[in-house]
């Protein structure tokens, strides 16, 4: 950059301005031409605004409510579809009478015409085959959907014996049909790719592969159709808009600006004109306000901000771009600045490091303390479930700053259930519905899932919150399930003002864990403890019999001494009797042979 010196800006500041001055009156009569000519544009312009306001407003309320009108599946038309017509073709009349103003020496402006008229062509195609693609898929009882409809109603009065899984077919299918997310279809094939074997009858089969291919197709429409606003066409349709409505938008504010710009010439020129002199004077005090007076005000700005510790306005020093001694000293100035500023960020950026690890570090600490404090609970509370899951529920809520929650623990019976073991915070009502079933609500199908569910819209009719002061729906609910691997053991549901933060998401998905094999390790307990005392109650039954059976032996070895006591008796007595009997026999013999 050549330098100048300031003595020689205000000799050439001078000169332009009287050369200025002459030309103002011939300037001043061209723009007040142009002038008239941009009032008619800006005019225009403003009605173009409003039409694609109005052709915008008519898609979206086409999109939001025609898709679901039945008069507009029946008979193609309807007051938002209408409406958008009318407002487009209001849109491209008010093209071509832009275009009968003249824009030949406005190529910017002829650009946007060309890119307006272009887009609205296509935007009115594309609206089209949209309005084709809702009629084709239908609503209700009509289209696609009419006749998918018609195939479930004649599976579910057809032999199937297990309509759950009918309904649970029919639940996937409107999840998708409200969510617009695949991995509803995935789940309705897999769940009727395992109900085709249990259908009896081949006319069931074709039933529910009408209804597979019937949904299939709307799954094609609504892809084709973009699952949210930015997908498919109607993210063509998005983009054909803003194409239109930014250009539009162009041509007003180029419009406005000529416009204006006219007008500062105008007057500009005007006042130059009539007082020449004066003009000359207040030019140059501009140019020497501009030229050294404003750079050094600037300057003077900066040196004072920095001096107070406020490094964002070193920016006014981009504003001096003078070729003189004070551009020089400004750029040299903010060339130290910039040193000072790299600086200060690198300490910056060391303490925002700091920041968060201190952050993360009290997280760390958080959870380690609420899984020493809530483990402790578990491990020492009673061994009975309810007074467990009690205590550990009210410390659970006033640790995480919960409001409401409750337990429910598996109840294995002839109809595996969960039962409510412990709440807090509940209302009566609530607090009597005390079983469900497994799969039913968002309690049981956590159970059967296994996965933790965290909602931050609930339905006000879900629950709610009661206090002395009166009462209120939570905001944010909570859903753990209580398991051990792939062991469930129930669920823990929480509710909350406040959102859930995710490293308190990670201390209730560890404590349920705990819980779980907590209340696995009571109940083995509990079972081992049982077959203890019934061990004890077979052992005295045991003792009890051996000692009846030593007293029948004792008994018995007396029986025998005695019988052996007989045999003795009785074996002296035949030799007693064997010995009279000789004794009789001599004393016969000695009778009858005398000597």
């Amino acid at each position: 950059m050549t330098f100048i010196k300031i003595r020689t800006k205000l000799q050439l500041g001078f000169l332009t301005l009287s050369l200025l001055a002459m030309l103002a009156g011939g300037v001043t009569l061209y723009f007040l031409n142009q002038l008239t000519r941009f009032r008619e544009q800006q005019q225009t312009v403003n009605e173009l605004v409003i039409q694609a306001l109005k052709t915008s407003k008519y898609e979206r309320n086409f999109l939001r409510f025609d898709a679901s009108n039945q008069a507009f599946m029946q008979s193609g038309n309807s007051e938002n579809h209408r409406g958008f017509y009318q407002s487009l073709d209001s849109l491209e009349k008010l093209l071509q009478q832009f275009e009968q103003l003249g824009t030949d020496t406005q190529p910017v402006i002829s650009r946007e015409v060309t890119i307006i008229r272009q887009a609205v062509q296509q935007y009115r195609a594309l609206f089209g085959i949209i309005a084709q693609v809702i009629r084709r898929k239908g609503f209700v009882d009509s289209g696609l959907e009419g006749e998918m409809r018609k195939a479930v109603h004649a599976l579910e009065n057809g032999g199937v014996a297990d309509k759950t899984t009918i309904l649970t077919l029919r639940r996937h299918e409107k999840d998708f049909l409200l969510r617009k997310n695949s991995r509803y279809v995935l789940k309705l094939h897999a769940l009727a790719d395992s109900l085709l074997p249990l259908l009896p009858q081949p006319a069931d089969q074709q039933v529910l592969e009408n209804y597979l291919s019937h949904f299939d197709a709307i799954v094609k429409l609504e892809e084709q159709l973009g699952f949210n606003p930015d997908q498919g066409l109607q993210g063509s349709l998005k983009a054909y808009m803003e194409r239109i409505e930014p250009a539009v938008t162009r041509m007003r504010d180029r419009i406005n600006l000529q416009t204006r710009q006219v007008l500062q010439w105008v007057y500009w020129a005007a006042g130059m004109g009539a007082v020449l002199f004066l003009g000359l004077a207040i030019g140059l005090g501009y140019y020497l306000s501009y030229q050294i007076s404003k750079p050094i005000v600037l300057l003077n700005k900066t040196v004072r901000s920095v001096v107070e510790g406020h490094w964002d306005e070193e920016g006014c020093l981009d504003e001096i771009r003078s070729n003189d001694e004070i551009g020089f000293l400004a750029q040299n100035f903010k060339t130290m600045l910039n040193k000072l500023h790299e600086n200060f960020d690198s300490v910056e950026a060391q303490n925002r490091q700091l920041q968060q690890v201190a952050q993360q570090e009290n997280i760390r600490r958080w959870l380690s303390d609420g899984l020493a404090l809530l483990g402790e609970k578990i491990n020492y509370a009673s061994q009975d479930p309810s007074e467990k899951c009690q205590q550990v529920l009210t410390g659970i809520i006033q640790y995480v700053q919960a409001n409401q929650g409750s337990v429910y623990l598996l109840n294995e019976g002839t109809a595996p259930q969960l039962e409510q073991v412990a709440s807090y915070a509940y209302g009566k009502k609530k607090y009597l519905k005390h079983t469900i079933a497994l799969g039913q609500g968002l309690v049981g199908q956590t159970f059967l899932e296994g996965e933790t569910i965290y909602l931050s819209e609930i339905p006000e009719d879900y629950l709610r919150i009661t206090s002395g002061l009166g009462d209120a729906p939570p905001r944010y609910l909570l859903i753990v399930p209580i398991k051990n691997r792939q062991d469930g053991q129930g669920v823990l549901e929480l509710a909350s003002f406040t959102p859930f933060t995710p490293h308190q998401v990670e201390l209730l998905e560890k404590l349920a864990g705990q819980l779980a094999v907590s209340l696995a390790a009571d109940r083995i307990n509990s079972k081992t403890h049982q077959l203890l005392l019934q061990s004890q109650v077979d052992t005295e039954q045991v003792r009890a019999q051996e000692e009846e059976m030593r007293q029948q032996l004792e008994e018995l070895i007396a029986i025998q001494e005695n019988s052996h006591r007989l045999q003795n008796d009785l074996l002296r007595k035949d030799t007693r009797i064997s010995e009279l009997e000789a004794e009789v026999a001599r004393f016969r013999e000695a009778v009858q042979h005398p000597r």
